[in-house]
């Protein structure tokens, strides 16, 4: 077994040149405070501290679209990825397909909204919403064509014990005499649906 520079056995080696190979590690492992000592490694030294060398990177990602006209529209495409590709769509070869994939989604996704709605504890015209504005946002900052936007169960379902937590029960069918004000219960209903899925928003960004 030869040894390294260091005087040292070799790293690898094998038993048996003729038949099939052994590869046997025999150096001691070493962590990363050893391997540094060994080589020689030095850290890098900076002349500027920490948070100003941060400062600088997070302002260099801001500025540099106002750097150049290019930059610019570079980064507008970013964002609206709807700029890039709606100028170089083939009607021809794809519109017919994508009127049948449009009409596909949303005999699924209306039916579904509705339903999804009653989970989450709010009135089912929110679930057309739900259907609507979602996959029409995804178009213009969507990047994905194979994506289907809309509901999802266990989302609806978690809504609705945050509902229920904050606005209790749906009341019975207001007769005039008992009961509460549904109007109150839909109002509150409709806040707290709205302000989850907006905390949850800002967490995604």
């Amino acid at each position: 077994m030869s040894e390294d520079a260091h005087g040292g056995p070799d790293m690898l080696s094998d038993d048996d040149s003729n038949g099939p190979y052994s590869i046997y590690a025999t150096r001691a492992p070493m962590n990363q405070e050893e391997f540094d000592a060994r080589f020689g490694y030095s850290r890098p030294f900076h002349h500027h501290p920490t948070i100003i060398r941060k400062a600088a990177k997070f302002s260099r990602r801001y500025y540099r679209p106002f750097t150049s006209i290019s930059a610019f529209f570079r980064t507008i495409i970013g964002f609206i990825p709807i700029l890039d590709w709606l100028p170089k769509y083939n009607c021809k070869e794809n519109l017919t397909s994508d009127i049948i994939g449009g009409l596909t989604v949303g005999v699924m996704h209306v039916p579904q909204g509705i339903a999804y709605a009653l989970l989450a504890n709010v009135k089912p015209v929110v679930g057309l919403y739900t259907s609507f504005f979602p996959p029409l946002f995804y178009m213009i900052f969507g990047t994905s064509r194979h994506n289907s936007i809309g509901s999802f169960a266990v989302v609806s379902l978690m809504s609705g014990l945050a509902v229920t937590k904050s606005c209790g029960e749906p009341a019975a069918p207001f007769n005039g005499s008992i009961g509460e004000d549904p109007v109150n219960y839909d109002a509150c209903a409709l806040g707290t649906a709205s302000t989850l899925a907006f905390c949850v928003g800002l967490i995604h960004l």
